[in-house]
């Protein structure tokens, strides 16, 4: 299930780190109607569930600010538990049309919310485009590396962030590997929270069994999912709205 929030941004530009103002958001609409949900999801550290992605009318992006001449800025949250993103979506509309900060003091205000239910038509073999930077993260000695699609290391570093995610979330649902092969893919620097990252996007071949595939295209791939990142759709016909 998917929620789409529309804003209307105070500013024609926004800072290159936005996601930290996006999950604040959703934050403090959770913690205001649904403090129980808001507790379980962060009052500790957990698997969730959810990814999202963000889209800009008319954006460019640029080292620091992304241009944004039509204000107007989209996310489309994605996620495996139906009965959260509903209320998301409920918990958003109580602050509909209300000013909520973003940096350097511009602000957005949520115009418009809906929620949609796309049938995935998933293959075991379908190309998809990464609609949010792909960030696979590799453990060692304490350390934390982000591999990009190139990293001899980034299958399997991938594949273990993919198995955490079913025994945290899907008990009893079998794991199978997954495999991406790039087709148009491209390598980036993203900041987050004031972090820097290396990331993968464009487009790729996914493959896996078809149980394991419909899950991931409801929670993204990779690290840092609820945090905007490894949200992808399917591209040439792989899926219905």
């Amino acid at each position: 299930m998917k929620l789409h929030l529309k804003f209307e941004l105070s500013s024609d530009s926004i800072s290159t780190d936005y996601r930290p103002s996006i999950m604040s958001f959703i934050k403090k609409a959770l913690s205001l109607k649904y403090s129980q949900d808001f507790d379980r999801l962060y009052q500790n550290p957990i698997m969730k569930s959810f990814t999202f992605s963000v889209f800009f009318s008319g954006g460019k992006i640029g080292s620091e600010l992304i241009s944004v001449p039509d204000k107007v800025m989209t996310i489309t949250f994605s996620g495996s538990e139906k009965d959260l993103i509903l209320k998301m979506y409920n918990a958003a509309l109580g602050l509909k049309n209300l000013g909520y900060p973003l940096s350097k003091g511009a602000s957005m205000r949520l115009r418009g919310a809906r929620i949609s239910n796309p049938q995935p038509l998933i293959k075991e073999k379908m190309a998809i485009k990464f609609l949010s930077p792909l960030l696979v993260r590799d453990r060692q000695d304490g350390k934390e590396t982000y591999l990009t699609y190139d990293n001899s290391d980034f299958t399997k570093c991938m594949n273990l962030s993919i198995k955490n995610l079913f025994s945290a979330l899907y008990d009893g649902l079998d794991f199978g590997a997954v495999k991406l092969t790039p087709i148009k893919a491209g390598k980036t620097v993203v900041k987050s929270d004031d972090l820097m990252f290396d990331a993968s996007f464009g487009t790729y071949m996914l493959e896996g069994d078809i149980s394991t595939l419909e899950i991931l295209y409801h929670t993204g791939i990779g690290a840092r999912r609820s945090q905007g990142f490894g949200m992808f759709e399917a591209v040439g016909g792989g899926y219905e709205r």
